[in-house]
């Protein structure tokens, strides 16, 4: 199923990325180092087909941009909280490397959110073979 698919997606970014991150921490040269970053981005990028295409299903097509704009408020949080915490860590550690364990256990936590939780959303309008958002826009704005 679509799920599954999403939840391996989102797993294999989450956790390849956390992988990455503390490979990172052991880089024994810039180039290393460098090398090690780019490969944590690029596997966790998997993790948007996941999630990023989850919230289509969860509601009707019409609300697919308010949660959009919800979690993406939310999720701003994280600068606001993580830029001072991350700080706060790298201070009382004196090393980076605990901001970046800090990170992966994040994503870590991520992944088993996801595994455990993200469930297959039911809407209307996927059992429509014909189904099409501009349809479905043009109809509600006739109806005005």
């Amino acid at each position: 199923s679509s799920n599954k698919i999403r939840k391996v997606a989102t797993a294999v970014g989450f956790i390849g990325g956390a992988v990455g991150l503390i490979l990172f921490c052991f880089a024994s040269t810039a180039h290393v180092a460098i090398l090690l970053l780019c490969g944590t981005f690029f596997i966790s990028s998997l993790s948007l087909c996941g999630w990023e295409t989850a919230k289509l299903n969860a509601l009707d097509s019409s609300k697919a941009g308010m949660l959009q704009g919800v979690s993406n408020t939310i999720s701003n949080f994280a600068g606001v909280i993580g830029v001072p915490l991350a700080s706060y860590i790298k201070e009382i550690s004196h090393s980076w490397e605990a901001v970046w364990i800090m990170c992966a256990a994040v994503w870590l936590a991520a992944a088993v959110i996801y595994i455990l939780f993200a469930a297959e959303g039911k809407n209307d309008h996927s059992k429509s073979e014909d189904y099409c958002i501009v349809n479905d826009v043009s109809r509600k704005q006739s109806s005005v």
